[in-house]
């Protein structure tokens, strides 16, 4: 798992990588259609490996995500209060539009791969 995080840090650090290694829906139903035609041990590979992606995805300390809720639960056992509900409101206003970011950037990745293999099919 520490792997996984080791490899979205660099995805991070490296735009030009994030690009290519970032896909929304049109990647994924691709990528099952590949592994349906090898057989179905392939696909639910695939599928347990979305799963994985979804569930680190979801453990970043984001605060819209479980793992931002997980670290206002963890500030607050250290100061002995919680946070105060305007500055959660807040960061839940920037992790929500952090990743509406991310699904553009996703979307915006697969469309454009795809209109690239589409020209490419065409000449």
């Amino acid at each position: 798992m520490v792997a996984n995080y080791v490899g979205l840090f660099k995805l991070i650090k490296e735009p030009k990588q994030l690009q290519n290694n970032l896909g929304g829906p049109v990647m994924m139903a691709s990528i099952s259609q590949q592994a349906g035609k090898k057989g179905i041990s392939y696909l639910l590979v695939v599928f347990a490996s979305i799963s994985l992606a979804l569930m680190i995805m979801n453990l970043l300390p984001i605060p819209v995500l479980d793992g931002g809720h997980i670290l206002f639960a963890f500030l607050e056992g250290i100061f002995k209060k919680p946070v105060p509900l305007h500055i959660q409101a807040m960061l839940q206003r920037i992790g929500f539009a952090m990743l509406l970011l991310l699904m553009l950037f996703a979307f915006y990745s697969d469309i454009s791969k795809l209109m690239l293999r589409i020209f490419a099919l065409r000449h």
